[in-house]
């Protein structure tokens, strides 16, 4: 469980959208879908090692209280900053909250 101390950066939870471009062709866009609370850390050393176990690209863990809809299609946007999603897990099976293994955007 995530102690409320902990979640201490603003981000944003967005979802590709299709938004029509001046011709009317469709073009996909990200939208923000919610703002959350979250705890952002670089992976480093045993974690990075383990985390790139399983996806070799991951870079951060952000963690969130538990949002209904997260999917891996998603991505975090905190500050100037993007981070995709790689892997989402939900510990124990509670819908208490969210650990999010990311890749960020450079």
């Amino acid at each position: 469980m995530i102690n409320a101390g902990e979640l201490n950066h603003r981000i944003d939870i967005q979802s590709v959208t299709d938004t029509p471009d001046e011709q009317g062709a469709n073009v996909q866009t990200w939208a923000t879908v919610k703002t959350r609370w979250a705890k952002v850390e670089p992976l480093s050393g045993r974690e990075l090692y383990n985390a790139q176990q399983v996806k070799s690209d991951v870079t951060h863990k952000i963690c969130i209280r538990y949002y209904e809809g997260l999917t891996a299609n998603m991505r975090f946007k905190w500050g100037d900053r993007i981070f995709n999603i790689s892997s989402l897990i939900n510990p124990d099976s509670q819908r208490v909250e969210h650990e999010c293994l990311c890749r960020e955007d450079i």
